[in-house]
């Protein structure tokens, strides 16, 4: 992708992202697979960054800087 040199900031990135930010909601330890109209109850829960976030994570990582 080409980057217009008119925004200021991003000449010093190699790779620019462009997308959606989530949360992932992971619930852990369940004690049976969940069934429709019944309840189960997680013994842990994880709230977790998703989206475009999971490559520039691992972008991070590889030290290619990223915007």
């Amino acid at each position: 992708m080409i980057i217009p040199k008119m925004i200021d900031g991003l000449d010093n990135c190699d790779v620019f992202l462009v997308g959606r930010y989530f949360c992932d909601l992971i619930f852990t330890d369940l004690p049976e697979f969940p069934r429709l109209g019944h309840e189960v109850y997680s013994r842990e829960f994880h709230l977790v960054p998703g989206g475009v976030y999971t490559p520039a994570a691992a972008l991070q990582r590889l030290g290619i800087k990223t915007a």
